[in-house]
């Protein structure tokens, strides 16, 4: 029996070290209203809705990144699209996400998770699959976004509440323009400065 404790221990430490939470991986009214602002916002301010060009689908996409027990970012692999109604402007439809070596895996195992939600113009793609990445759109030059980090702890009431795994603490952003804008936006007060100069 002695020779078997050393085994208990180990195996209990690689369940401790592989121990998995949850999170609900959407930003509607139904699961976090506001204030404060939810919703994430295009370039110009407004709510992200409407469909890609000569589609009937949204172009762009929300992903999950969470910071695992070793500190690790990690990038859930399942994407959300979002919605292309004006009632729905600034959503996504997500999910369950599990969060593997992270969280809170039972009643009484607490622990507070990292996460940042990454939102980009992926082109059109599926539901599942973008047309583009992440870090290929923005090496295209697409519109982008990043929330602030913020902290997640799957909470255990008991009874289990609707909306214990809820992720309060996230707020709305604003998507940042694509580097072409900027670059432009450069390129025009130069040759203003230079007619300036020349007058």
């Amino acid at each position: 029996m002695k020779k078997l404790i050393p085994l208990f221990v180990l195996l209990a430490g690689a369940y401790s070290a592989l121990s998995q939470g949850v999170v609900w991986f959407d930003n509607r009214p139904a699961y976090l209203p506001s204030p404060p602002d939810r919703a994430v916002h295009n370039i110009d301010g407004s709510p992200i809705t409407g469909t890609a060009p000569g589609t009937n689908v949204s172009q762009y996409y929300a992903q999950l990144y969470y910071q695992d027990n070793t500190g690790a970012w990690v990038a859930h692999p399942t994407v959300a699209r979002f919605f292309t109604s004006a009632a729905n402007a600034g959503f996504w439809n997500g999910g369950s996400r599990t969060l593997v070596n992270a969280g809170s895996p039972a009643a009484g195992q607490g622990r507070a998770v990292n996460l940042q939600i990454a939102v980009w113009d992926g082109g059109v793609g599926t539901a599942a699959v973008p047309q583009y990445d992440y870090a290929t759109a923005r090496q295209r030059g697409n519109a982008w976004g990043t929330s602030q980090i913020f902290s997640y702890t799957e909470e255990w009431d008991t009874p289990r509440g609707t909306d214990d795994t809820y992720m309060k603490a996230f707020q709305g952003f604003q998507l940042v323009p694509e580097p072409s804008v900027i670059g432009l936006g450069i390129i025009g007060v130069g040759a203003l400065f230079l007619l300036r100069r020349r007058k």
